[in-house]
């Protein structure tokens, strides 16, 4: 039996890491008869179907069950978890999923420090890790220098399918779009600053409402060429990226940046910096910008009025997205359950 443990889905409702465990842990029930899934004890948990399976329920609240190890099935064989925790029963193989390394690189406050001992003893005492890409994988062996290499598999992120197709982004309107979180290292302000230099473009911001320093610092410099978009789905948010003049992702740092691989999916050009695993999923169908200010990001705006540029870039980013398929997902997951 492969169980999962499920922890993630209690800590965050939406985003990148629980979207990815919907996906792993549908992938690992469709093709591993025997899989149990670990749920937290919270009632958004019991409402969630992640797979087909055995379902069990944690006891302790998840506020403490996040930092505890988790029970295994008597005939459990592999466990894997879905953020940081290790099975009680030593004798299982034990996996753990590594995203990034934000807390390590952004945060001292006492949640971070938490985090940072429960991550480093996870990836330390587990039999594997699988690194969500090769910057990830740089970074466990940057901060947790005594990890052997050979530890670690490095499995990307798949894209869902859907009925977006390749003719999608010759038509555009004059919309930026910029979308996710607003952390100070995901540089927001580069996305704002870079619009206001170009009169003829908007900016949608797609995420959670604008704080009101947050909408004074916008209206300032964009007046009223901005849009504010809260996005109750995925499917949502790729709508909206849609038919856009261009994707901004300025951030400084992301363990992957699905969000690059979605505007690459709905035809939407992407600029974005030329830092951690950015040039990993971009190659050359994007544009990797080399030092963070707001001209560069302009100038690269600047660049999409060309047809054949823009045109080029589309393709390629559609063709891009045949490096990380469900299918290549899915067998190199199963590789790393069938060697241990």
């Amino acid at each position: 039996m492969i169980t999962l443990d499920s922890i993630i889905i209690g800590l965050q409702k939406y985003g990148g890491i629980s979207n990815y465990w919907q996906t792993l842990s549908s992938v690992v029930s469709k093709n591993f008869s025997d899989t149990e899934f670990l749920l937290p004890k919270t009632q958004q948990s019991k409402t969630r179907c992640l797979g087909s399976g055995v379902t069990r329920i944690e006891q302790l609240p998840t506020i403490v069950s996040r930092y505890c190890d988790y029970s295994v099935s008597p005939t459990t064989e592999i466990a894997h978890s879905s953020y940081y925790r290790l099975p009680r029963t030593k004798s299982v193989a034990s996996i753990v999923t590594c995203y990034d390394f934000t807390y390590e690189r952004y945060r001292s406050d006492f949640s971070a420090i938490a985090h940072k001992i429960q991550k480093k003893r996870a990836l330390m005492s587990c039999d594997h890790i699988i690194a969500i890409s090769e910057n990830t994988k740089k970074d466990i062996l940057e901060f947790i220098p005594k990890i052997s290499e050979s530890k670690i598999s490095v499995v990307h992120i798949p894209i869902a399918e859907n009925d977006f197709n390749e003719n999608l982004g010759f038509t555009y309107d004059n919309r930026v779009v910029f979308s996710g979180a607003r952390s100070s290292y995901k540089r927001f302000d580069l996305a704002v600053e870079a619009v206001s230099l170009k009169a003829n473009l908007t900016l949608d911001i797609i995420g959670p409402p604008l704080t009101p320093l947050e909408h004074e610092f916008v209206k300032a410099r964009l007046g009223n060429r901005f849009t504010q978009f809260e996005a109750k789905s995925n499917d949502e948010v790729l709508k909206r990226i849609s038919g856009c003049y261009a994707f901004l992702f300025p951030s400084d740092y992301e363990g992957f940046g699905l969000p690059i691989l979605e505007a690459f999916q709905v035809g939407a050009p992407v600029i974005c910096a030329n830092r951690s695993s950015f040039p990993e999923l971009v190659g050359s169908a994007g544009f990797l910008v080399d030092q963070q200010i707001s001209q560069n990001y302009r100038d690269c705006l600047s660049e999409l009025e060309n047809t054949e540029t823009r045109n080029r870039l589309v393709s390629h980013g559609y063709k891009r997205l045949n490096l990380f398929t469900l299918d290549q997902f899915t067998t190199k997951m199963a590789e790393v359950y069938e060697h241990l």
